[in-house]
């Protein structure tokens, strides 16, 4: 992966995971108290994430850059999932689908030359969020299926997110 890609999908592993700590906010306000306890340690984990990540790049002598549109769209496509979710189960399902997307995204910059230290950051974050995954089906196990299935979008869109796919389908191709 070329450098350009590196610093995208750095870029968009700490606009995710910025994303998700509103996410986990906004869910745990609309389930019971147990699960509100556990969301509110995954928010706390998505903060120390993005400030590991901003670490990175500052070491890297960068500063983080925009979001693409499409990074922008998946995390506001994230926040109406759960906005729009009816009772505990239904908030659970959408956090489900952004936990397995940042869980997607992480296996992509696991396989990044990021030098030693990064790469541990990035397996630590990794782990806590196949944790976060983990928990959330146990939760809510009719939606085992999904955490175990194909990730919505696959691995096609986590390499679009990174720049590593060039998609030139149309718009007539999704209809």
């Amino acid at each position: 992966m070329d450098e350009r890609s590196v610093t995208r999908t750095l870029d968009t592993l700490l606009y995710l995971n910025e994303m998700t700590v509103r996410l986990y906010d906004d869910a745990a306000a609309r389930v019971s108290d147990d699960v509100s306890k556990h969301l509110a340690e995954y928010r706390d984990d998505h903060q120390r994430h993005a400030e590991r990540l901003r670490e990175i790049a500052r070491k890297k002598g960068r500063q983080p850059e925009e979001p693409a549109e499409d990074t922008k769209a998946l995390a506001s496509g994230n926040a109406q999932l759960v906005r729009n979710a009816t009772g505990e189960d239904a908030v659970m399902e959408a956090l489900l689908v952004a936990a397995r997307t940042n869980a997607a995204l992480y296996e992509t910059a696991e396989g990044l030359d990021l030098g030693h230290d990064a790469l541990e950051i990035i397996a630590e974050q990794h782990a806590d969020e196949r944790r976060h995954v983990e928990y959330i089906t146990q939760h809510a196990p009719q939606y085992a299926s999904v955490a175990s299935g194909p990730q919505p979008g696959g691995k096609e869109a986590i390499s679009c997110l990174t720049g590593g796919l060039t998609d030139d389908r149309s718009p007539d191709d999704f209809e």
